[in-house]
């Protein structure tokens, strides 16, 4: 099950959710990277102790079931909201479960206060979750062509790009290798950023594709950066979501997970690098089916969260 990491002696809260059950909240995020701006600070500070509420959340209503969770991210209200696939076994619907909605929010307590999302509407196999200042949800999927705009309240679909079902590449399927050129298709992608200044969209494009594509507050192709490769700017070649997050820190800068070639990399808007960050570097490659993390066959930067405090 989901739950809430607190952290010791502060009142910063790391949202992290984990498990590998059927019947549960599926783990999406593997490893959050808490960074700083100022090395010699965070080297000095006291390292931070999490241990987990074992009572948040609260239980789910009745034969309620997630399956595997796509996304999980936090709105002004610190409300959070867990974004699943609704992919119940076999077995799970013989024994009368039911799939959860596709969007569950919860409050701080951990209660549900709202809950919605057709899966028949949504992008196929959900992945990745923004909230943008205006308190509006943002989600793509790692089966699909397209990222959509919710409302809070999921009432209404405020933007969509790209077609579902449709991909950037040559006969439009969905998958490596991708085309990696289109200003109107995407290729399963995996996170979503959105620049508060202006609206502008910053999509990681990177289980079918390996780009950052950036489109104006309308959706309107603007510019990309990316291709497959190891060099500075390039994304890892083989395995699925690279690029795999796409976060801004307050100062504008991009931090872009480089899932496969364990690393972060760090952008100015425009798609010069500003700096690299090694996740775990130096670990030998290993196609080794118990996708343990770390191994460049799966790859060991696989999320970027900044805490909430002033510098953060």
């Amino acid at each position: 099950m989901g739950r809430l990491m607190r952290r010791v002696g502060s009142p910063f809260l790391l949202t992290v959710w984990t498990g590998g059950g059927r019947a549960v909240l599926a783990a999406l995020v593997a490893i959050v990277v808490l960074l700083s701006h100022n090395a010699t600070r965070a080297a000095d500070s006291e390292v931070p102790r999490f241990v987990v509420d074992p009572y948040w959340p609260k239980p789910l209503p009745d034969r309620w079931v997630t399956g595997a969770v796509g996304g999980v991210c936090v709105d002004k209200q610190d409300h959070v909201f867990g974004v699943n696939r609704s992919d119940l076994t076999a077995m799970e619907r013989t024994v009368g479960k039911e799939p959860a909605p596709v969007v569950i929010e919860y409050d701080s307590d951990g209660n549900v206060v709202n809950s919605w999302g057709d899966p028949k509407r949504m992008p196929k196999s959900i992945h990745g979750c923004f909230i943008d200042k205006d308190d509006n949800l943002w989600i793509g999927g790692s089966a699909d062509g397209i990222v959509q705009k919710w409302s809070h309240d999921g009432k209404q679909l405020l933007l969509q790009i790209g077609r579902k079902g449709v991909c950037d590449n040559r006969d439009e399927k969905c998958g490596e290798p991708g085309a990696n050129r289109s200003p109107l298709l995407l290729n399963e992608p995996a996170d979503i950023a959105v620049d508060p200044m202006n609206g502008d969209i910053y999509v990681a494009d990177g289980y079918g594709n390996h780009r950052v594509v950036v489109f104006d507050a309308q959706g309107k192709f603007l510019r990309q950066w990316g291709d497959a490769g190891t060099d500075r700017g390039l994304f890892a070649l083989i395995g699925g979501g690279h690029p795999h997050c796409a976060k801004f820190d307050r100062g504008g800068l991009l931090y872009v997970c480089d899932r496969g070639n364990d690393r972060i990399q760090v952008f100015d808007k425009t798609g010069a690098v500003k700096r690299i960050i090694e996740v775990k570097p130096g670990t030998a490659y290993s196609p080794a089916p118990d996708g343990a993390p770390g191994r460049k066959a799966i790859g060991s930067a696989l999320d970027v969260a900044f805490s909430s405090d002033p510098e953060q």
